[in-house]
């Protein structure tokens, strides 16, 4: 008797500023805290319309930080908006047998806070050294990298990448998108629309995590 052959895992990357955090970021939510929120606004704003690069983007944020505690961190964390059902999705995901990733350019010690829902791979910047308040520009993740993270972890796990499915809000998952088919734009952007094949405006990532 033949037996049947064992289904592989199949990959979900997700991105967190915009897409697990609706509206917001990880530099914005931790500026909130330190009290330079207008001065996060501006930024942004000139790295969406692409007025300065994310090592400028870096540089400045990391002078207006400085020498960032970690439970300023911790307390941004925890105060920052969610979308709903992160958890629940991710359950899900490894109830089937499957693995689930978050690729963001956001800092390391904000991101890997997204363990605790259940995430099995963080990939994220790791510029910023709390410890010693130093900044290394060499290590941040810019949007390009995101393929490439995702087509090594499923090298490393025997997984089709172009199986996987990707979920994200704006240009920085652009380069991810254009190498997947099984995409979802989650809030999106008009920059991100329409390199992605579903669309999910809401607060239930299980409803956007449905579409694939």
């Amino acid at each position: 008797m033949k037996h049947a052959a064992k289904k592989k895992p199949r990959l979900y990357i997700f991105d967190m500023d915009g897409t697990l955090l609706p509206k917001t970021t990880a530099s914005l939510e931790i500026s909130k805290i330190t009290g330079h929120t207008k001065e996060l606004q501006t930024l942004e704003a000139h790295y969406k319309e692409k007025q300065i690069d994310s090592n400028h983007f870096a540089t400045t944020v990391h002078k207006l930080w400085g020498k960032l505690p970690y439970h300023i961190v911790l307390k941004a964390f925890h105060a920052s908006p969610k979308i709903h059902n992160i958890s629940e999705v991710l359950t899900h995901i490894s109830a089937k047998g499957d693995v689930s990733c978050l690729i963001t350019s956001s800092p390391h010690f904000f991101a890997n806070l997204f363990y605790d829902y259940g995430f099995n791979y963080i990939f994220s910047s790791q510029m910023h050294n709390l410890a010693k308040g130093s900044l290394h520009i060499e290590k941040i993740l810019k949007p390009e990298d995101k393929p490439v993270f995702a087509k090594h972890l499923c090298a490393k796990l025997d997984i089709d990448f172009q199986a996987s499915a990707a979920f994200g809000d704006s240009m920085t998952d652009v380069p991810l998108f254009q190498n997947l088919q099984h995409t979802v734009s989650v809030n999106g952007d008009e920059k991100v629309k329409p390199y992605a094949k579903h669309h999910y405006e809401g607060h239930d990532l299980m409803q956007a995590f449905q579409l694939v």
